[in-house]
């Protein structure tokens, strides 16, 4: 590992206090999906926002519907959600249970189709696409080396977006539990 930390192939910034055989780590994939779950909602509402101010910039009187599209077809799929300001913290939004995610990841992406910004609508709909089946696959196989294909693949256009001016992507919104998917070719 400390070799690999000295020539950052493996995606870690700091060598290690203690060594962990990466072979003896299980990640909790109840978590993981929590939380990866809850950044594609962060981007999908980032988008929206943008959306919405960029139409009041061009029209004062515009409505701010692309946010209110994203939380109806949230809520369209059986998922009590709700997004609001707070004063410290800014837009915050309802927290998802494991059942409202795995319902997200089966339901969202038919119902988003139409109300993303046309430029990144199919990548946005393949990184839902994409995290539903590697959930359901790491659900039913411990084997890893039939799926990394996708969860490159998921890395990849997820860092993509940010390229695109997405707030919710790109590299520096990477977190650890997206980073579990390709840490050995991570740069």
């Amino acid at each position: 590992m400390r070799e690999d930390c000295a020539n950052e192939d493996r995606g870690m910034k700091y060598i290690p206090l203690f060594s962990i055989d990466p072979r003896c780590v299980i990640p909790d994939l109840l978590h993981m999906k929590i939380r990866i779950v809850n950044r594609l909602i962060d981007g999908l509402l980032a988008e929206s926002e943008d959306r919405d101010n960029r139409e009041k910039v061009q029209n004062l009187n515009a409505p701010s519907s692309h946010l209110k599209n994203i939380v109806a077809a949230i809520n369209s799929c059986g998922v009590k959600f709700e997004v609001w300001e707070e004063e410290k913290n800014g837009r915050t939004f309802t927290s998802l249970a494991g059942g409202d995610c795995r319902t997200l990841l089966q339901l969202l992406p038919d119902r988003l189709k139409g109300k993303l910004d046309t430029r990144t609508e199919n990548m946005t709909l393949l990184l839902w696409t994409l995290l539903h089946e590697i959930c359901e696959h790491f659900g039913m196989i411990v084997d890893g080396n039939s799926v990394q294909t996708k969860t490159s693949l998921f890395l990849d256009t997820f860092v993509k977006l940010g390229s695109f001016r997405c707030k919710g992507y790109g590299r520096e919104r990477v977190t650890p539990y997206i980073h579990i998917f390709s840490a050995p070719r991570f740069n």
